[in-house]
């Protein structure tokens, strides 16, 4: 359109249109608005004929100057061809042609298109036609006529009367959620392409446009808002809206990935959250060769479905192999010796040459690491699919000499005590050993495998990294479907549990309706083992919740939002199984209401005196030869005498084991020092076990940090007063989000006396033994100013959250259960009292009503016992409650308690 408008713009003055166009053009002067109505900053120039002469000059003077002597345009004339509108031409720029009169030169202004932002969009169309299938019609569809039914209808009755059919529906809709983090802003332009390409492809039932604040993410959690950036509402949504239950919602996520959220684990719940349900994909504007320089952890993998448009959740992945794209399970490297070891034992007649013959085959090829070294440094790797084709030859008896070789080779070059014969068995020690030296463990975990399926358990072992890591919150199994919760982080190692995990397993899917119980002492290892469990068979269950026990236990967001993955299964005619493990309940701890379904229900606890109709697994201690291979774990330079001495003292306790282990590798004080301070030497108990070895071990650490570090001491005393388990990080100290990190929680951390959650989830654990060490240094009324320190810092960061925000339902979950530790419950200040009715508001904006009525009761006894049933506070807590058990079903006792709080009080346990 441009090039015609220039090209009659420039046409000779002597080709004069014909009467047809003529008429043409005076019918089209009559409709175009005067000058006035036109376009902003539209100029009037010259008629047609003087644009011509301008246009196309005789020899003379340069084009674009008037000549001497021409008449001046006249003023009142309009332009002749109008510019054209924003449809037409979506996005240009001023151009002039030379020869008319402009207010900024003497050039005519034309309007023509820039560089598209958005290259390559023809084939971006052709690649979503395949999306744009059209499927039955739902409920409530709109009509389209039938036109051979219309037709049959007229001639067969004579009657004029339309035949409407449901009009099929486009199968998709799309939400575009663009990332408004700073670096975003120079793809506006691609984005707003982007867009429109969508909207106009025909592919999509709708297109909806939400903005991502990735960069307020830490202030506000993770929340959407609806437009593009550049025109976005300024209220909050949750994410949970872009879910759709039936799986025909597509979320393109546009973003480079380079803000923080992307690379500490925030954004990766958000991910998985909808793709659980519809597929979803990151369009990453960046070129290829710098997606390793943005935020996120990338592999190269093959993706396959087993239908179309299925979820994320749903798809098989295969790794794929590359020079360029290493992922876990690559093949081993090769070294020179490790070649002349095996060429010595396997060949009866080892030469030079044979070595040189395979390293010219075009098989091997020198690693990243070893580029610049020589001789036996040298490391190599096999070409992608030439070890698995080797493998495919290799027989029992030749992998079982290859075992042979490799311990040959540990024994001689590292003076490792890996034995063949202890490996086949399991040995902690062997086992141990063997995965300080990673490329040989993962390569002994491959031929195990070939050797016999039997030796599955001991491979997975020998592939575990040697360093423990956080469990993710929704990703708490491998392969698990909707897991919910905040399970603890998984333990390093764990010894002498392969008979447990197994018998408890049987006992979890044997289909009986009994609750199982997993004891040990505080120390034991149970909790462990139930994250091992979860870990290991989480996958064999369609969900998985964690719930922390509290006073009371609430489920919370997490537990209303799996009911309701239950209900839809169920209605769908499926009855999914799902696991619920309650981790630090004692005896008589009342669970949660909760939903219908297959479900297999795990507890653990420090007190075996359970009743009747719960079957209690009692956590054995692990046996000395086991327990030493831990202590030696955390402390690699611990000797055996003195390992032994160590397990003996602390009766093989594994946190007092970890806990001493790690306070000698990080200090480095010699072991008969610290066994001096559960005891002299010369007393008579000198060798016995110590009474309480957790205890005492946490006691040794901990005033190891106090001397260290004596601003510590308000940190552990905020420790002692909350709920063990997840504990808020932002809870123990007054110091700003962003600011530097607390020296206090750097030495728990280091001490393993606190373990960290998942990242970005700002939450830190802690085992009820560190609490009650703490605990036991407090004196006097340092308890109390604990309990009102962390009171204020609650309303500080929590006091102005919205209950009814689904987004900001996180944060309510995380300080539920500190409620009635620190006092909070019973609190006269209006501060605080408001901070529990919004807690209350969030469990019934949520769904947990039942939840709610618990944590209600418990608050309104306090209340009641402490500021007396006339306190107003107690009026308004009564109002609420009193609803919720409307909710509830309990009409009587919602009608008992708005004719006041007294009589109600009197009936429920446990009232004032």
């Amino acid at each position: 359109m441009t090039d015609d408008l220039i090209a009659r713009l420039l046409r000779p003055a002597e080709s004069r249109p014909t009467w047809e166009e003529l008429a043409d053009a005076l019918w089209l002067a009559g409709h175009l608005p005067p000058p006035s109505e036109g376009r902003p900053g539209a100029e009037p120039i010259g008629p047609p004929e003087e644009l011509d002469s301008r246009s196309h000059p005789e020899p003379g003077p340069a084009a674009g100057l008037r000549p001497p002597g021409a008449d001046p345009p006249r003023p009142g004339t309009h332009r002749p061809y109008p510019e054209g509108s924003a449809d037409v031409l979506p996005d240009t720029r001023r151009l002039s042609l030379p020869g008319g009169q402009d207010p900024v030169g003497n050039a005519i202004p034309v309007l023509l298109p820039t560089t598209p932002a958005l290259p390559g969009a023809l084939a971006l169309r052709r690649a979503l036609r395949p999306l744009g299938r059209r499927t039955p019609p739902g409920l409530r569809p709109a009509l389209q006529l039938d036109e051979e039914a219309t037709v049959d209808r007229v001639a067969d009755t004579g009657f004029w009367f339309p035949v409407l059919r449901p009009a099929p529906t486009r199968w998709l809709d799309v939400a575009l959620v663009v990332d408004d983090s700073v670096s975003m802003a120079v793809w506006d332009r691609a984005v707003s392409e982007f867009r429109a390409l969508l909207q106009t492809a025909g592919a999509f039932r709708s297109v909806q446009d939400w903005t991502l604040p990735s960069e307020q993410s830490r202030s506000l959690g993770v929340v959407l808002r609806r437009g593009l950036p550049s025109a976005a509402s300024a209220t909050y949504s949750s994410p949970g809206e872009l879910v759709d239950p039936n799986g025909r919602r597509v979320v393109l996520v546009v973003s480079d990935c380079i803000s923080p959220p992307w690379s500490d684990g925030t954004l990766d719940q958000l991910l998985r959250l909808w793709g659980r349900t519809g597929p979803v994909a990151i369009v990453q504007p960046l070129p290829r060769r710098m997606w390793d320089r943005c935020g996120l952890n990338l592999h190269e993998v093959k993706l396959r479905s087993h239908a179309p448009g299925a979820a994320n959740a749903r798809l098989a992945t295969t790794s794929r192999l590359s020079p360029d794209a290493p992922v876990a399970g690559m093949p081993v490297p090769l070294s020179l010796p490790v070649m002349r070891i095996v060429q010595r034992l396997m060949l009866p007649d080892p030469h030079p040459s044979q070595l040189a013959e395979i390293q010219l085959s075009g098989l091997l090829v020198r690693t990243e690491d070893s580029a610049g070294a020589r001789g036996d440094h040298i490391v190599f790797d096999f070409l992608p699919g030439v070890r698995e084709a080797l493998q495919d030859g290799l027989g029992r008896k030749a992998a079982r000499r290859i075992l042979e070789l490799v311990s040959t080779y540990l024994s001689e070059r590292y003076d490792s005590p890996v034995h063949f014969p202890a490996l086949l068995h399991g040995d902690d020690t062997a086992v141990a050993h063997l995965r300080e030296h990673r490329p040989f463990a993962e390569v002994s975990a491959q031929v195990l495998r070939l050797i016999s399926p039997k030796y599955e358990t001991i491979a997975q072992r020998l592939e575990r990294a040697p360093a423990p890591a956080p469990v993710a919150a929704t990703d708490a199994t491998e392969g698990a479907r909707l897991v919910r919760g905040t399970p603890p982080p998984r333990a390093a190692e764990l010894f002498d549990r392969e008979t447990l995990l197994k018998e408890l397993h049987q006992a979890l899917t044997s289909g009986e309706d009994v609750t199982h119980v997993l004891y040990a002492p505080e120390g034991g290892g149970a909790t462990a083992v139930a994250v091992e469990y979860a870990h290991t068979h989480g996958s064999e269950f369609d969900f998985v919740l964690w719930l922390s026990a509290g006073s009371p236990t609430v489920g919370g967001a997490d537990l209303t939002r799996l009911a309701g993955e239950l209900a839809r299964r169920t209605e769908q005619g499926t009855e999914p199984s799902w696991l619920l493990v309650l981790d630090g309940a004692p005896p008589g701890e009342e669970l949660p209401i909760l939903p219908a379904g297959r479900r297999s229900t795990l507890v653990t606890s420090a007190d075996p005196n359970w009743p009747e109709g719960f079957t209690v697994h009692r956590v054995p201690a692990p046996r000395r030869r086991k327990a030493i291979p831990l202590a030696r774990m955390h402390a690699p330079a611990l000797g055996a005498s003195e390992a032994t001495r160590l397990v003996e003292r602390l009766d093989g306790s594994p946190l007092a084991l970890e806990l001493a282990a790690t306070f000698l590798s990080v200090t480095g004080e010699p072991p008969e020092a610290w066994l001096d301070r559960l005891g002299p030497a010369d007393a008579p108990s000198a060798g016995s076990p110590a009474p309480d070895p957790a205890v005492e071990a946490c006691g040794i650490s901990l005033d190891h940090v106090l001397r260290e570090e004596p601003s510590a001491r308000d940190l552990l005393h905020r420790l002692a007063v909350l709920a063990p388990g997840p504990v808020p990080v932002v809870l123990l100290s007054d110091r700003e989000a962003g600011k530097n990190a607390d020296p206090g929680l750097t030495a728990l951390r280091r001490l393993a006396l606190l373990r960290d959650g998942e990242p970005g989830g700002g939450r830190t654990f802690v085992h009820p033994v560190v609490q009650r060490a703490c605990l036991a240094r407090m004196t006097g009324d340092e308890p109390a100013v604990a309990r009102r320190a962390v009171r204020a810092r609650m309303v500080e960061l929590f006091g102005a959250d919205v209950p009814d925000v689904p987004a900001l339902w996180s944060r309510f979950g995380a300080l539920t259960r500190h409620l009635d530790p620190v006092g909070a419950l019973g609190a006269k200040d209006p501060d605080i009292r408001e901070l529990v009715l919004r807690q209350l508001r969030y469990l019934r904006a949520c769904g947990d009503t039942a939840g709610c009525r618990a944590l209600g009761t418990l608050a309104l006894r306090r209340l009641a016992a402490t500021a007396g049933v006339d306190h107003h506070g107690v009026e308004t807590l009564a109002a609420l409650l009193a609803d919720v058990l409307q909710e509830c079903g309990a009409e009587e006792e919602a009608a008992v308690l708005r004719t006041g709080p007294e009589g109600w009080l009197r009936q429920e346990p446990g009232g004032t």
